[in-house]
């Protein structure tokens, strides 16, 4: 579950925050993440863009028989997606993003999230 908010500098060039909770079968994380994001038709109806940032993510593991510590982490991420103005203010959204979650056991972890959804914008 994923709340983000955006603000556009110019029509091609914004910057995003969100904050997402994760669900899994073994943990659980909180994730909280900055980008950049660049629009390079920003006029079409139909648009793509592009985005880069950094964040953090907080990971509860689940386990009953080991006990691991908690984890926070520091991630980066890259990606791109679609944008699909339905309305004047309401927006289909679809992307990809490539995270690398640098751990502190120098063995870094990529996690690759897909998501789709609706926004409205003021």
């Amino acid at each position: 579950i994923t709340l983000f908010g955006g603000f556009f500098f110019t029509p091609n060039f914004s910057a995003e925050l969100s904050a997402a909770r994760i669900f899994g079968d073994f943990s659980d994380a909180d994730m909280a993440n900055i980008s950049l994001l660049i629009h390079p038709y920003p006029g079409w109806r139909i648009s793509p863009f592009f985005t880069l940032g950094t964040g953090v993510i907080r990971t509860d593991a689940k386990s009953t028989l080991v006990k691991e510590n908690d984890r926070t982490d520091q991630l980066a991420h890259v990606g791109g997606g679609v944008r699909v103005y339905l309305a004047r203010r309401f927006v289909f959204r679809a992307q990809y993003k490539n995270y690398v979650v640098f751990q502190s056991s120098n063995d870094n972890q990529e996690i690759n999230e897909w998501n789709a959804g609706f926004a409205v914008f003021f």
